[in-house]
């Protein structure tokens, strides 16, 4: 006789994940707009204009910002895309890249 956990497992549905719902939530929603307002934040809390170097503190503290608004959105987005399976360190991972990258273009 299987364990409960042997059952729940095989019930579990195999999910092969892709980022396509997390790059989509990163381009609709993560706007040039917000991740200006960002920099602007961050710029005026640490005093030092962010730059694409890891050891930039503004610019984490603009990454920071910029997740934080992601978030406050997740409610209009998962309405949205009807609730859609997302991974939250793939789609931290791309909000950064698309702020480093931002910030790049602003030069």
């Amino acid at each position: 006789m299987a364990s409960h956990a042997t059952i729940a497992r095989s019930q579990t549905p195999s999910v092969t994940r892709t980022t396509g719902t997390e790059q989509r939530i990163v381009q609709e929603f993560l706007t040039d707009f917000a991740i200006d307002q960002a920099l602007a934040s961050a710029r005026s809390i640490t005093g030092e204009n962010p730059s694409a170097d890891d050891g930039n503190q503004a610019i984490k503290v603009a990454v920071s910002l910029a997740w934080q608004d992601l978030l406050m959105e997740c409610p209009g987005w998962a309405r949205r895309l009807h609730n859609p399976l997302v991974d939250f360190a793939v789609l931290a991972s791309l909000c950064e890249q698309r702020v480093r990258r931002r910030t790049l273009g602003r030069r």
